[in-house]
């Protein structure tokens, strides 16, 4: 999500990319959230990304040549 907004113990935002699954969303839709639901999450702090533990399992399963290239591709700094 982008543009997200917080009220009422919901999150409210913009859907940023194409979802992976089929979950009746779709880019650009306007969605809201109760944060009971949220799983997972992702915010930079001075560049580095904190939180995003679902990307990180990803990325830890990767060789070290598909680390590189997914970092060169995401622009993400892990710590």
């Amino acid at each position: 999500m982008q543009d997200i907004t917080y009220n009422n113990a919901k999150f409210k935002g913009i859907v940023g990319n194409k979802p992976l699954y089929d979950i009746n969303v779709k880019y650009g839709d306007t969605i809201e959230i109760d944060e009971s639901n949220i799983s997972d999450w992702m915010y930079f702090d001075d560049k580095i990304a904190k939180g995003a533990y679902t990307i990180k399992v990803l990325r830890n399963q990767m060789s070290a040549e598909e680390q590189k290239q997914f970092d060169i591709q995401s622009g993400l700094l892990f710590d």
